[in-house]
């Protein structure tokens, strides 16, 4: 969805819709964009909500799962003049999150509201917060079920052990 600059009135513009991509690791549903976009002086303010689905697979167990992101977003497009847009590139600065440059004559919204869609993804990705993950031994995914495999201690952190066993007896 390309938005021209000139169509975009001044009391702003209403945006809806929706749109799907995947990434190498992951699979984006955007169930709804509902916003407006603004005209403030020389820049445009995009405000609005953003509602989506990412399929992903556990960072612990492997297994596929979706979790569903509500967020509310707030986003300053900038217009670089021809001029700024052949001068070498600049590294951004933190106050410059959140600014998106166009050097076109239009606002691409599909790209904008699908990087944003990346960076709402976490980090840490996992099916449940109590997730057990796979055994490091044999591979059996410990929320389905039990293995039999002695989990091999490293003798180099028994010294740590001892440690916390003694911080955890003087506490009780």
């Amino acid at each position: 969805m390309r938005i021209y600059f000139e169509k975009i009135p001044e009391e702003g513009l209403e945006i809806n819709f929706s749109d799907n991509f995947e990434t190498s690791e992951s699979v984006f549903n955007i169930n709804s964009f509902n916003g407006t976009i603004y005209a403030v002086n020389e820049n445009f303010i995009l405000t609005g909500n953003l509602n989506i689905t990412i399929e992903d697979s556990c960072d612990r167990c492997l297994k596929k799962f979706k979790e569903d992101i509500d967020e509310k977003i707030l986003i300053e497009i900038v217009k670089e003049s021809s001029a700024e847009a052949e001068a070498e590139e600049i590294e951004l600065k933190d106050e410059d999150m959140g600014l998106y440059f166009v050097r076109e004559e239009y606002i691409d919204m599909e790209e904008i509201i699908s990087q944003e869609a990346v960076l709402l993804r976490p980090v840490k990705r996992l099916c449940s917060q109590d997730c057990k993950g796979l055994c490091p031994i044999c591979g059996t995914n410990l929320n389905e079920e039990t293995c039999s495999c002695k989990q091999e201690t490293d003798d180099r952190w028994a010294d740590l052990k001892k440690l916390l066993e003694n911080k955890n007896r003087n506490e009780v």
